[in-house]
């Protein structure tokens, strides 16, 4: 099993319901709950999507703009392999401009 791959025929049947809360929680979480979750995923750029995620023939520049209409924030860790430019953030910011969506 590779960590963090679920094959695809898997997909349908796993349970993602959370158990309820332990009762101490009551105690430490007193008050209105506030918080947001961000859900993503590792990257946008994999052309194995196509199809599942993303149209089957959807152009790799245009992986980002779709996909931030799935998911609210995406891990970037390209920075460890080069260094990421100006205008190349500024297209990422572009693509999920009026979307409350976290790089």
């Amino acid at each position: 099993m590779e960590y963090g791959v679920v094959p695809a025929d898997k997909l349908d049947n796993l349970n993602f319901t959370l158990p309820p809360d332990p009762v101490f929680n009551k105690v430490v979480l007193q008050g209105e709950r506030r918080g947001k979750v961000y859900l993503g995923l590792p990257r946008w750029g994999a052309t194995e999507w196509l199809g599942q995620l993303y149209p089957h023939k959807l152009k790799e520049r245009d992986f980002l703009h779709n996909y931030v209409h799935h998911f609210n924030t995406v891990e970037v860790n390209s920075t460890h392999y080069n260094l990421v430019g100006p205008a190349r953030i500024s297209a990422w910011a572009h693509a999920a401009n009026g979307r409350n969506f976290i790089f």
